[in-house]
């Protein structure tokens, strides 16, 4: 057998050659290849955080827009950050930045809310202060017509107390000259 295989490989010449590279063309390569990693990484960092900002911008506007109420706006918002962040996609900045956001965006609902409330109730304190102010001006009509009554009465209080006393004045008259006769 071994005298095969000296006989095979006789007519097979093998020159092993072996290729110098010198190291610091190994080194430039691997910087290369790390600097081409770190822009990769980079590109996409940049593309998810671009992709939460989208998605940011779009659920506020369907929120804005009435097609979704504000408690599914939070679980989407709050889910999706969630996920990625979990996942290691964005980094701490961002998620909390965009929670941030999110936060903002509730305040801003509430401010809403509370302006529109306050301005109802300082409508309704608007009509209520109006009638109030009708009432008051009713009130000092009804007064100076009670005023005017209460002199009429008074008046006519002086006359029948005048008269009275005039009818008094002329029984004792009669009384006395009925005695004297």
């Amino acid at each position: 057998m071994k005298a095969d295989i000296a006989k095979i490989t006789s007519n097979v010449s093998y020159a092993p050659s072996v290729k110098y590279t010198s190291p610091t063309k190994i080194n430039n390569t691997a910087k290369d290849s790390a600097k081409d990693a770190e822009k990769t990484a980079k590109d996409t960092e940049k593309e998810i955080e671009d992709l939460v900002d989208k998605f940011m911008t779009y659920m506020e506007k369907s929120l804005d827009a009435g097609k979704i109420n504000y408690q599914t706006y939070c679980n989407s918002v709050k889910g999706y950050l969630d996920d990625l962040y979990k996942q290691g996609k964005i980094s701490a900045s961002k998620y909390f930045s965009s929670i941030e956001k999110m936060l903002q965006k509730q305040k801003d609902i509430y401010d809403r809310a509370l302006s529109a409330i306050t301005k109802r109730y300082d409508d309704e304190i608007k009509k209520i202060e109006e009638s109030i102010d009708a009432l008051n001006k009713k009130n000092g009509s009804l007064n100076k017509e009670k005023d005017k009554y209460d002199s009429i009465l008074s008046a006519i209080n002086d006359v029948y107390d005048t008269e009275i006393k005039r009818l008094q004045d002329q029984q004792d008259a009669i009384q006395d000259s009925i005695d004297k006769a």
